[in-house]
């Protein structure tokens, strides 16, 4: 009898926990309603431009964050959804909840001399909780930090394998990067030798104390 009784108070205690937990884990809601982030590239082959998306990464308006990328080693396309934790919901908070426009955040428009970017650019489309939308290409180097560091998320990466190809196909969303892209007027050098390492582009970031 004490041990049924001393187990029922067991699974009761942890039921509470689940409960808790689960209701702590959505504390913090995102100040958007749908946040879409595309690392992409551009070349041009025989005059015309070709675009391929790499990695596509969207939080909706529960706080989940749902990504998929290609792995270039395989030409594999992987998928995986998450739930962002408090702390970094508020970090973005803390930069897409203030209304300001992206470009606020950027620190130069311009290379160092002789320096080229080694990896992909990045498409960022937010719709906010009012229903504007803003459109921006994000250039890691060119950003302050605290920005940088709200976006850390970018850098997880999927693990479930869904299909093969070499770039994530979306016409529409291709479609606005590349009219983006060539409206850019802050686009930096490229050297498109290899995507940058996480050390690269803390290395980039002209802020970042070596």
């Amino acid at each position: 009898m004490f041990n049924t009784i001393n187990l029922r108070r067991l699974v009761f205690a942890c039921i509470l926990l689940s409960t808790f937990t689960s209701l702590r884990a959505q504390a913090i809601k995102p100040a958007f309603k749908q946040l879409i982030i595309a690392d992409y590239k551009v070349d041009t082959i025989k005059g015309h431009q070709e675009l391929a998306i790499i990695r596509y990464l969207e939080i909706n308006e529960a706080g989940q964050l749902h990504i998929k990328a290609v792995y270039s080693y395989d030409n594999s396309i992987v998928d995986s959804t998450y739930q962002l934790p408090d702390a970094e919901l508020s970090a973005l908070n803390r930069i897409l909840g203030r209304g300001l426009p992206l470009k606020t955040y950027m620190i130069t428009e311009k290379d160092p001399p002789g320096a080229t970017f080694g990896g992909w650019l990045a498409y960022i489309t937010c719709t906010f909780t009012n229903g504007k939308t803003e459109n921006f290409i994000w250039v890691y180097p060119f950003m302050d930090t605290n920005f940088n560091a709200a976006f850390a998320f970018r850098l997880k990466w999927p693990r479930g394998k869904i299909a093969s190809g070499k770039k994530i196909v979306d016409p529409p969303l291709e479609a606005d990067i590349l009219k983006m892209h060539n409206a850019c007027t802050y686009l930096p050098r490229m050297d498109d030798r290899h995507p940058p390492t996480v050390r690269e582009l803390k290395v980039a970031d002209p802020a970042t104390k070596q």
